[in-house]
């Protein structure tokens, strides 16, 4: 799938997730976390900065040679990896934003699938 779509599909899910927070009283700067933590996952952080042509890769510009010992499908494909970065940063304090990565993370996988 194009890198166009899988951000497409995010920001759709995102826009449908948002009510169901305000329907379950989450409070708004939950909500605000979570949408920006799902946002960078998207837009920076996405499973295919692993790829040589994805558009996530770009837009990091030189921190993209963090990845350099990635291959494509390999560790950022992985659920796994997702979750530790989500425990990681609940144990930070930031749970929601975290989530927010996680949700894109997964969103994306399941639509490579």
């Amino acid at each position: 799938m194009k890198g166009m779509s899988h951000e497409l599909i995010n920001f759709v899910i995102l826009f449908l997730l948002i009510p169901i927070f305000f329907l379950f009283s989450i409070q708004g700067h939950n909500t605000i976390y979570f949408s920006f933590g799902w946002v960078i996952g998207t837009l920076y952080l996405s499973p295919d900065l692993d790829a040589d042509y994805s558009r996530p890769l770009n837009r990091i510009g030189n921190l993209k040679y963090l990845f350099w010992f990635t291959r494509h499908r390999g560790t950022l494909h992985n659920p796994v990896f997702w979750g530790c970065l989500f425990l990681i940063l609940a144990f930070l304090g930031h749970a929601w934003m975290g989530a927010g990565l996680f949700g894109a993370a997964l969103v994306h996988i399941m639509a490579d699938k």
